[in-house]
């Protein structure tokens, strides 16, 4: 995830964070929810909800049905916003920090949210073939381009028919050659977001995508 609320020491891209745990609760209020969530040391934005994950909740669209994934949920408020705005939607969490893992079980077991799975994996690794109608990311920008372009580029690989990825960004932490990177992968990739320096990109209709063994047979 991009932005406020992680010092060099505190890095969150790590399955096993070393930071002793200080739990507290922090707000998510955005779109008419209301709700709180817990946060711990050693996860994203732990002192609240960061600017980027606001304005990627304000922004996105949520189909009323369907697969949406929120990749590399922290304590999952973007994943968790989706289940409170489309009850009908199956929403799939995940994250390579364990911590972060169980404090999103956590928070959508406290709101009943019964469509909620959420598993520790880095990136796809975990979830084999399956395929999303919306893929929502925050990027852990802190842990590399490698990192960030390998997460999107296998997005790309996960989308169902007419699925989407919805990516927030900050200007100064690389928004423009982000979008040089997305749109290799997408042929369109539109910004439909801006404010605080942040950009909202929505991607569609993935290219080069690697031939399944029965298209290729």
């Amino acid at each position: 995830m991009v932005g406020e609320g992680m010092g060099v020491a505190d890095q969150y891209f790590v399955s096993q964070p070393g930071a002793p745990s200080e739990r507290r609760a922090v707000a998510l209020r955005v779109r008419g929810l209301d709700v709180m969530l817990m946060t711990d040391t050693g996860v994203f934005s732990r002192h609240r909800v960061d600017y980027g994950t606001r304005l990627l909740i304000e922004s996105m669209d949520v189909p009323e049905r369907g697969q949406v994934l929120d990749l590399g949920c922290g304590y999952g408020p973007i994943g968790i916003a989706a289940a409170l705005l489309q009850p009908g939607v199956q929403v799939t969490m995940v994250d390579i920090n364990e911590r972060a893992v169980e404090l999103a079980k956590e928070n959508a077991r406290r709101l009943r949210l019964g469509r909620v799975e959420v598993y520790v994996s880095d990136g796809f690794a975990g979830l084999g073939d399956r395929r999303f109608d919306r893929v929502y990311c925050n990027p852990p920008i802190r842990a590399g381009k490698e990192q960030v372009y390998r997460l999107l580029s296998e997005a790309a690989g996960h989308l169902a028919d007419k699925g989407q990825v919805w990516v927030v960004v900050q200007k100064k932490q690389g928004a423009d050659s982000l979008k040089r990177e997305l749109a290799r992968h997408f042929r369109e990739v539109s910004d439909v977001a801006r404010s605080g320096g942040f950009h909202v990109y929505r991607c569609m209709e993935p290219v080069n995508l690697p031939q399944s063994p029965e298209s290729s047979s």
